[in-house]
């Protein structure tokens, strides 16, 4: 019944459709499986280029360590694109992965710009501008680009 349910309205839909087909229970090998089907409309919500978003690090200063300051950004991120429309991965949470080279390059530059003597907290003050790598859909996943400025305009 839930399989008919799903295939009318996949079938009788005007917009593309996202079909999670989504295990209803822990399985063993041999058991029957039962599942859950999770239909979302496919909509585009960030288009290629945009700016999702921006944020100042100053509102981190609690916070201080680059890396964490970094990821507690791209932990508010992953709650703003989710607000948005964007469906995370059922099994982590998130919406994207910023891959580890990119994010290390993301704290290196919002030391150098600190000409290296920036303490979090301290000094000078940091923004992060987010930016769409290409047109995302609600099922993602979150491709982005981030820039680091420094607010003093260098």
């Amino acid at each position: 019944q839930d399989f008919d349910t799903a295939v009318n309205q996949i079938a009788g839909s005007k917009t593309k459709k996202l079909v999670r087909i989504v295990a209803a229970q822990n399985l063993i090998l041999g058991e029957r499986l039962v599942v859950d089907f999770d239909i979302h409309d496919s909509i585009l919500v960030f288009h290629k280029g945009e700016t999702i978003y921006q944020g100042n690090l100053d509102k981190y200063k609690d916070i201080r360590n680059y890396e964490l300051q970094v990821l507690r950004f791209l932990k508010d991120l992953n709650v703003y694109a989710r607000s948005q429309g964007i469906l995370p991965d059922p099994i982590t949470g998130n919406v994207g992965a910023l891959e580890g080279q990119e994010l290390m390059e993301v704290i290196i530059v919002h030391v150098v710009i600190g000409d290296g003597a920036f303490r979090p907290g301290f000094g000078f003050v940091f923004s992060l501008s987010v930016t769409a790598r290409r047109d995302i859909y609600s099922q993602g996943p979150l491709l982005i680009d981030v820039r680091v400025e420094r607010n003093d305009g260098r």
